[in-house]
């Protein structure tokens, strides 16, 4: 299975050309992960591979951690360039991918998981959480409901991820490929005129409001 996350390292608000970087993992998952082997890469650079096993742990340490922890854990993984700074923005993409792999294989333990219906919604209008088990705020990162799919909402989607409100998430196997997208472990606190229009604003109203249905459910089935 194929993990990718697509998103804008440049902080619109400091920086407003976007810079859009593609992280990947490539590894099979299942029963026998922990013998297999992880690549990660960025753009078309190879950052590395590890076992399985190593893997997973560099994926649990990296769950939680301070930005600050981030490159200490990869760079003493030998899997990030040594000389380069990392934006927050860059970060969050690091920690994204990590979370999202350790929730991946918690909920789709193989191919024909993913491949299976049941499976799909999970991949739509869900949290991960960036727990750090500290009595403090925990992140999260939310994946926006399937309805967003449609075509209609492209142009909004396209603006959000403009202005670091969006990432998009690729999740890929033998014959198939699920795309979606969800708000990032850094949310900016923008004043509308930061949008590109209302019609954006809007939008962006829509989906925090279902973020916050959704926070509620969760609560209420407590």
């Amino acid at each position: 299975m194929r993990i990718e996350i697509i998103s804008n390292i440049n902080f619109c608000l400091e920086n407003p050309q976007p810079k859009f970087i593609k992280y990947r993992l490539n590894g099979n998952w299942g029963l026998n992960f922990f013998e297999n082997t992880i690549t990660w890469s960025r753009e078309n650079l190879f950052l590395g591979k590890q076992a399985g096993d190593i893997f997973y742990k560099i994926c649990e340490d990296l769950r939680g951690a301070e930005y600050d922890e981030i490159t200490k854990i990869l760079r003493n993984a030998e899997i990030l360039i040594q000389e380069q700074e990392y934006s927050i923005q860059e970060l969050d993409i690091i920690k994204a991918i990590a979370n999202i792999f350790l929730w991946a294989q918690y909920f789709l333990l193989d191919d024909y998981d993913i491949e299976n219906s049941e499976s799909l919604p999970k991949l739509y209008d869900d949290f991960i959480i960036d727990l750090n088990n500290k009595p403090t705020t925990q992140k999260d990162i939310y994946l926006l409901p399937k309805k967003y799919s449609d075509n209609k909402y492209s142009k909004y989607i396209k603006n959000l991820k403009k202005i670091n409100l969006l990432s998009e998430l690729k999740v890929t196997t033998t014959n198939r490929e699920v795309n979606n997208y969800f708000i990032p472990f850094t949310k900016p606190g923008y004043k509308q005129d930061v949008f590109q229009d209302s019609e954006t604003y809007n939008f962006w109203k829509k989906i925090l409001e279902d973020r916050h249905n959704n926070i509620n459910n969760f609560f209420n089935k407590r």
